[in-house]
């Protein structure tokens, strides 16, 4: 396990998931439908995906003291320290890695403001300046 490396776990209210998958537009037009589909239809919908991350957290949680992780929960002080510490790490990550990454994490910020707002999320939505993205 992990608890050897990494015996602390700090409670941040933050997941890391990869639920995106990013390809050449050249690329997907190339599969044939076939395996287009494969791809579009094979993934669980988004709620179920976060009913199964919750349930693996919640017994990762559990388990964390018999696998050796001490678990820390941070006061609302410390998270307020924590924001104001890493505050810049997303704008820098974006000029990092340049290209079309701030257009992007737009996107990714109206998704996420429509979903806080109760609007669900939208099935797919594209860059500026970027073919549409397959229908589903």
């Amino acid at each position: 396990g992990i608890a050897g490396e990494a015996p602390w776990l700090t409670l941040t209210h933050h997941l890391l998931g990869m639920s995106v998958i990013v390809s050449p537009r050249s690329w997907w037009d190339a599969l044939p439908e076939a395996d287009r589909r494969i791809l579009t239809e094979s993934f669980p919908p988004i709620g179920r995906s976060r009913e199964v991350v919750r349930a693996e957290t919640a017994a990762e949680l559990r388990d964390a003291a018999a696998l050796g992780i001490k678990v820390r929960a941070l006061t609302p002080a410390e998270r307020g320290e924590w924001r104001a510490a890493t505050a810049g790490v997303t704008r820098a990550l974006i000029e990092g890695i340049g290209g079309q990454a701030a257009a992007i994490h737009e996107v990714i910020q109206r998704g996420r403001a429509e979903y806080q707002s109760g609007a669900g999320i939208s099935a797919a939505v594209s860059p500026p300046g970027s073919p549409a993205p397959p229908s589903r």
